[in-house]
Order: structure tokens, then sequence, then C-alpha cells
């Protein structure tokens, strides 16, 4: 009475007063001592049994192999084990059961699946014991083939054993299987047992069926604080951050007591819908319970909740205030820094963590990758690459994306190539990161040259962003060849569907020359938005079919979609070329009239172009230096070729002087100059100009 109730100083005192200590009073304060973790006592116990020659039942041997489990005392539990071997006990199905869980909490489940085949009767503990071995043990996909085993041969399903598979489900996330549980629960009555119910939630949870999970948590007669902080966690991990802001609120009206875990979780959902109120709110209620001095992990938490919600000042008033930094909180916050773009700050924190001692982990140093990417730091990220090799973290994959990025960025793309070829495995985001590299830094032919490369491997993998990459560099180096090939691949896929890859894939043909293609692509577009219209403009502007420019922007705007200063630009292009005076005086005109817009330099030199190609010289002038903007020797430059056609000289002396007070050592000022004095056979001006320059 006294050891199963805890007493076992009691227990102790009775046990010695005893005239005789037989096997049964042994056995009882052995099981008092392992029911209160005391299994060194209960070992001690067994040891006095063997010492006065007593003889061992069963349940002797039992308390004895709890013993050792309770002290995770393998060596001891192999002798005990000889013992009951040599005793002919082994194939009892309680002595059995406990061998099972003995050797599965200490790992060793060979041997435990061993004994459980010879037992002569496999009841509910049995089963039960060996599921949980291989749960607790990491081996979940052996759990799940033992569970299907186990019930095509109609063995016993406890509560026990289906709550160790809807855990195992929980984290291997397999979904169908743990709704298989679900309705063989429903099947045999057991939807009203509470452990089953809070494994089954936590299953539906963790595997982002939040609408089952919030059924079954409706269903729980009694939540507690682990169940609201798994739907809570379930929420946050989905995405529904409001969703799990509301649910704290709910705990906090129905009084429900609220851990550290609980808060981690919630700082986590104010972190994803980036309210600094409610972050703050949270902030205050932890302090008022002193648990931001008792748990580092909340003052990571709320390190980066503030730092989510944009308050850097206030997530580093908070780093400053631990009483201990470690790690983590280290990188919280330079994480804080490197998203909000303050990259100078991340780096100077990263040097003052190494400095204090503090050594960073993979996570950190990836944001200090970043923060050297964006900064163009090469050197520097080169020594964070040196470190995470020291370390033996360089190959991880998100590891290997943001070094390929880094160097691609900072424009040693040999450097990134060599990184990504490396790499155990080529995926979808290292490519896009080695492409947009090379196309970021202007080098769109070693772009194509390398993707040749990547596809002759079979390293390519085209999605969305893969294929936007490369069929913007075919756009700019027309490679239209390339680009049809990726047009092809992507309607196999089925990517031409997004509205952002046809455009490009417009963009694309049209630049490329191939008009008739680019028309196709645009008739079949669903959604025609200004990208699109404006980049079929273009594309006529290009090939100098000015008509079809003119016909194209005035269905455009018949389609109500507004251009843009982009598709102003290409429109006054073609006018020029073309011509058209008056057209493009009106469409000049007409973009801050009729859309709000304000004309920008481009546009001026657009029209100063027109105006010039016209022979309408003194007009380009005019507008030229009654522009908003700085002039710049280009629109001098302009008027001087217009001067040159036209032979106007007087005009050309006047915009030479201009030019070359703007630009004076630009050869190609003079020699416009010289032809133009050439021209009309002044050659005592050429050789003087000549002589100027």
């Amino acid at each position: 009475m006294y050891a199963k109730y805890g007493f076992i100083p009691e227990a102790q005192s009775v046990f010695e007063d005893l005239v005789t200590q037989t096997e049964v009073s042994y056995t009882s304060l052995m099981s008092g001592f392992i029911n209160h973790g005391k299994g060194h006592k209960a070992l001690e116990c067994f040891e006095k049994m063997e010492e006065k020659g007593m003889s061992k039942d069963a349940k002797a041997f039992v308390c004895s192999l709890k013993a050792c489990i309770n002290t995770l005392s393998i060596d001891k539990g192999r002798k005990l084990h000889m013992e009951v071997i040599n005793m002919g006990l082994e194939r009892n199905f309680i002595v059995g059961s406990v061998l099972v869980d003995m050797y599965g909490r200490c790992g060793l489940l060979v041997e435990a699946c061993n004994i459980f085949e010879h037992l002569s009767d496999r009841d509910l503990i049995s089963c039960a014991t060996l599921i949980s071995a291989y749960v607790e043990n990491g081996h979940l996909e052996a759990a799940l083939q033992f569970y299907d085993e186990m019930f095509a041969k109609g063995l016993p399903l406890g509560l026990v054993s289906l709550a160790c598979m809807l855990r195992a489900c929980s984290i291997l996330k397999a979904l169908a299987k743990g709704q298989e549980i679900h309705s063989f629960m429903i099947k045999i009555g057991f939807m009203e047992k509470e452990c089953v119910i809070s494994a089954l939630f936590d299953m539906y949870a963790k595997c982002g069926m939040l609408r089952e999970a919030q059924y079954v948590f409706a269903k729980m007669s009694d939540k507690s604080i682990v169940a609201w902080t798994s739907l809570i966690a379930g929420y946050t991990e989905q995405g529904h951050s409001i969703k799990a802001y509301q649910c704290f609120e709910q705990m906090q009206s129905e009084c429900v007591y609220l851990n550290d875990s609980l808060f981690i979780c919630v700082l986590k959902a104010c972190a994803g819908i980036g309210d600094l109120c409610k972050s703050q709110l949270v902030h205050i209620d932890i302090e008022k319970r002193g648990l931001l001095e008792e748990d580092m992990c909340i003052g990571s938490s709320m390190i980066d909740a503030y730092a989510k919600c944009g308050s850097l000042a206030s997530a580093q008033k908070v780093f400053d205030g631990l009483f201990v930094k470690n790690v983590v909180s280290w990188t919280a916050l330079i994480n804080g820094y490197t998203e909000n773009g303050r990259n100078e700050d991340a780096l100077f924190h990263y040097k003052l963590m190494e400095y204090e001692g503090v050594s960073p982990v993979l996570v950190t140093i990836i944001c200090g990758l970043k923060a050297c990417g964006a900064l163009g730091l090469a050197c520097k990220g080169q020594d964070l690459h040196i470190k995470a090799i020291k370390y033996g973290e360089d190959s991880e994959l998100s590891f290997c994306h943001i070094l390929i990025d880094m160097y691609a960025r900072c424009g040693l793309l040999a450097e990134a190539q060599n990184v990504f070829e490396k790499s155990m495995v080529q995926d979808p985001v290292s490519c896009t990161a080695l492409l947009t590299g090379y196309m970021e830094q202007g080098s769109f032919e070693e772009m194509l040259e390398c993707l040749e490369r990547l596809t002759s491997n079979g390293f390519l993998f085209l999605d969305l962003k893969i294929a936007m990459c490369i069929l913007k560099a075919c756009s700019k180096t027309g490679t239209i060849v390339i680009g049809s090939r990726i047009h092809a691949e992507g309607i196999r896929r089925g990517l031409d569907v997004d509205p952002m890859i046809g455009n490009i894939i417009v963009d694309m043909y049209a630049k490329c020359g191939g008009l008739a293609e680019a028309l196709m692509v645009f008739d079949r577009l669903t959604v025609r938005n200004v990208i699109s219209w404006t980049a079929m403009i273009a594309g006529y502007a290009e090939m100098g079919e000015c008509e079809n420019v003119i016909l194209i922007f005035e269905k455009m705007l018949r389609e109500n979609i507004e251009p843009d200063l982009i598709t102003y630009v290409s429109v006054l292009n073609a006018c020029s070329h073309a011509g058209l005076v008056e057209i493009g005086q009106m469409l000049f005109l007409s973009i801050n009239h009729n859309h709000g817009l304000t004309p920008s330099a481009e546009h001026y030199v657009c029209m100063i172009d027109l105006f010039c190609r016209a022979g309408q010289i003194t007009k380009g002038i005019v507008l030229l230096e009654d522009m908003p903007y700085d002039i710049s020797h280009v629109a001098w430059q302009i008027v001087l070729g217009g001067c040159q056609k036209w032979g106007d000289v007087k005009l050309a002396r006047h915009a030479f002087e201009q030019a070359i007070q703007l630009y004076e050592l630009d050869a190609a000022t003079y020699i416009c100059m010289c032809n133009i004095f050439s021209n009309v056979g002044d050659l005592e001006q050429t050789f003087e100009t000549i002589g100027v320059g």
C-alpha cells in the first residue's frame, strides 16, 4: 500500500521490520522503487534476493527487467535475460513483453523483434511495446510496416499501439495511413478515448489538415495546453497566422494555463502576421510571467517576431536585455537585419558574435552569405565559405543555394558554376540562382552556354523561374532557336498558361524578329496586360513596321488598357523613324493630358529625334532647351545628326558648342561636325575642328 502511493521510506521501514522477508515482500518493494524512478534501488533488492538464495518467479524478473529499463542498464538486462532463458520463462508473455520493452528502449531493435517473434502469446502489451520501440528509435516506416502486418494477421491493437502509430504518421506526415487508422478507431469505438483523440488531433495538425484537426479538437473533453499548442503551431506552419493568434486569444479568455512552448508558437504567429502591436502585447504577457529570463528560446522568438514586423530597434533591445546570448539569439538578430535589407548591420553583428566567442551554425553563415551577396563583398563571402567547410556544413543543399547566389551576385560566375557542379543535388533552386547570376551580370551569351552545358549533363530542371531567366537571355541575344525550344518545353509542362511567362515569350519572339510567332502567342493569351501589348509594339517598332505599331497602340486603347511610359517610348520611336511628326506630337501631349503620366527624359529625346529627322531642327532645339531634365550631350548629338542630314551648318555650330561643353572628350561629336563641314565643302573649318580635337 505504501509503495503504490509513493511513500517509499514508509514502505521500506515496514519491509525492514518484517520478521521474514519473502519473495512477495521484496517484489512489492521493488515495484514501488520502479514506479517512482528508483530503478537502482530495485536492482539492489534483486541482488539481495540472489544473495539470500531466494527463488525468483516471473514477477521478480519482470520487476528487475523494468529496473534495467529505468536505469538503461543493458548489460545487467542481458544477464537477467540469460537467467530467464535458463528458467524457461522467455516465452511467458508478460516477461517477454518486458524484454521487448527493455531492448527497444535501449535501441536494440533486432533483439526486441527476435523476442517478440518467439512469444507464445502476443497480446496488446507486447504489440504496443514493439510499435513504441520502433517509433521511439525513429524507425517510423518499420513501425508502419509492422502495423500492417499485425492488422493482416488479426493481432490485437490497443490504445497505446494506435497512439504510437498516429505519432509515427504525424512525424512522417503520412496522412493516408493516419486517416486509415482514424477509420479503424471509429469502427472499434475508440473515438471517446482521450489519449488517442489527442494523437489523432496532433496527426491532422502536423499533416496540415487543419479543418479535420479543428473538428477533432472540438471533440476533446479536456483541451490540454499541449493540444492548444499543436493547433496554434499547425495554423502557423500552414500560413494561417491570424487564426493561430485568434486561438491564443480564445485560450486567454478561457483562462488556460500558458507555458513557454505556447508562447514560442504565438510569437511565430505574430511574425507571420507582421503585426507589431500584437507582438508587443505578447511581449508584455511574457515579461509579466518572467519567461524571458528563464527560456532563451522565447528571447530568440521575440527577436524574430520584432524583426519580421520591421521593428529592428525593438529586436535589438530584447537582444541587449538577454542575460545569456547563445547562437540562436545571435542568429535571430542577424537574420532580422538581413531580411530587412540592413546588410552592413548584419555583418557587424556577425563579427561581434565571433568576437564574443560564439561559434556560428549553418543558418548564421547563410545569413552572412546573403548579406555579402547583397553588398557584393566577395572576399568576406569566400571567408564564410571556408568557415562552412571547416565546420563540415558546406554540403547542405540550402547552403549551396545561397553560396551560388552569393558568388553570382558578386560577379564570380566561375566560382558559382564550380559550386553548382560540385553540389550533391542540382535542383531548380540552384539552377535558377546560377542562371539568374549570369543574367544579372549581363552575361547573356555565357548564360546560354551554361544552359547548354546543364542540358547536356542532364542537370536542367525547367520550372517557371528558370524558363523566365532563359527567355529573357534569348530576348537580349536574339537567340530565337533556344527561345522557341524553351517555349515548346514550357507548353509540354503547362508553364505557358502563366500570364507572366506568356508576356516574356511574346517579348522574346518580338525582340528576336519572330513577329508571326509573337502574334500567335499574344492572341492565345487569356490575360493581356500592358506588358504583353508593349512587347508587341516594341517588336513591330524594332522591325520598322510603324503602321502596325500605331494600329496595335490604338487597339490597346480601345480595349481600355492604359499604356505606360515604356509603351510610349516604343511608339514615339516608331513615329520618329516613320517621320510621323503630327502623330508623334499628339502622342507626346497625351502622355500627361490623357493618362496622367509625366514624360521622362527619354520621351523628350524621342521627340527631339523626331523633329530632327523630319528637318524641324529648330523645334528640336527649343524642346531640348525647355525640357525639365538635365540636358545630356547625347541629345545635342541627335541635333548634330539632324543638322548633318539636312545640311544646316548654323544650327550645327550651336549644337556642337553645347555638346563639347557637356563632354569635351567625346570623339563622335567632333567626327560628326567634321562631316558636316566636309559635306558643304568647308575644308578650312574641317581642319580647324580637327585641330580643336
